[in-house]
Formats: C-alpha cells, structure tokens, sequence
C-alpha cells in the first residue's frame, strides 16, 4: 500500500514539474520575441532618422562641365549614399564608386 501512495505522489508531481518547464519555455519565448521585435523597432527607427537627416543636408554641388569631380565632392556625395542606405558597416568603396559615377554622368 506504501508503494502505491509513493507512485500516485510521483505522478501528481510529475504533471508539476512538467508545468513550470512549460512555463519557463513559453517566458524565454516570449522573451525571445521582444528582444527581436525591439531590435527591428531600433534598426527602423536608425534608418529613418538617418533618413530624415540625409534629406536635409545640400545635394552635392554638380561638377563643372569638362573636368572630373573633386574628392570633396565624392566624399560629399558617397556619404549621402551611405546614410540613405541606413549607415551600414562595411560598402564604402562601393559608395565612393557609385558616387565617382553618378557624378561623372552629370557632365
């Protein structure tokens, strides 16, 4: 009888036990999820205030027919590009490239 009252107190606390690891998993999911739905709050929040920013500074001068652009204007106009793409790491060669080229066709 002993046995029986001992298996019957071991499956009521199995239930339990099983319980709070149900809850612990469902708290560290939705833990998980708000960290994630912050992030992608704080990196479209990055992107449009660079955005707004990007819209108030001077477009680049246009270069004089007949000459090529100036470094200042490449700088000038590289950055514009980096900060409408969001100010990601890494790229700035291609955005000193695009910027050389989107210039040069102003001629």
């Amino acid at each position: 009888m002993a046995d029986e009252q001992e298996s019957r107190e071991a499956a009521a606390e199995e239930p339990a036990e099983e319980g709070k690891l149900g809850a612990r998993k469902r708290a560290a999911k939705k833990t998980k999820k708000a960290r994630t739905t912050k992030t992608t709050k704080t990196t479209k929040k990055a992107a449009k205030k660079a955005a707004k920013k990007a819209s108030k500074k001077p477009a680049a001068k246009a270069p004089r027919a007949g000459r090529a652009p100036t470094d200042e204007e490449v700088r000038r106009r590289a950055y514009e590009i980096w900060e409408q793409r969001g100010r990601p790491a890494g790229g700035h060669e291609g955005d000193w490239l695009r910027a050389e080229r989107e210039l040069r066709e102003l001629d």
